[in-house]
């Protein structure tokens, strides 16, 4: 039977949504029972207003965010058939790798090094910056 809630009644049926699904969030199955309440929201469908689960706030706002941007740049309002094409894309290409790397993508260690490069610059231009500043205070105090 449909029962529209009230505000009041969301504590009790997160609570009853979390045991029915084994105090799993069915996303990222992380433990719904181990995060602040306030971080566990009831999920619910913004078309028909029915709720479907309890998930983590950061899941509830990827859906959202998911279904927007598939429908959007999907161009379709079948953002789930968008979403089934994006994951055979996904798992095709896991398999089937192309021969070329992008210009853009480090390795690891191309990135910790360029990470550490700038460092170093920024360390030295503050070097820098100290010495000047105490060349200048040392002229000043000698006049």
């Amino acid at each position: 039977m449909e029962e529209r809630i009230k505000a009041k009644d969301l504590p009790n049926i997160k609570k009853i949504l979390i045991a029915r699904q084994n105090g799993r969030c069915p996303l990222c199955e992380n433990d719904l029972r181990r995060i602040k309440p306030i971080n566990v929201v009831v999920d619910h469908c913004h078309e028909t207003g029915r709720i479907r689960a309890a998930l983590c706030r950061g899941c509830n706002g990827a859906e959202g965010k998911i279904k927007n941007l598939a429908i959007k740049f999907g161009k379709t309002k079948d953002y789930v058939l968008f979403c089934q094409r994006l994951i055979k894309y996904w798992l095709y290409h896991r398999l089937n790798k192309s021969e070329w790397i992008h210009h853009t993508y480090k390795t690891q260690a191309e990135d910790r090094e360029s990470r550490n490069k700038k460092a170093r610059t920024a360390y030295a231009k503050k070097k820098d910056e100290l010495a000047r500043r105490q060349a200048s205070l040392l002229k000043r105090r000698a006049k």
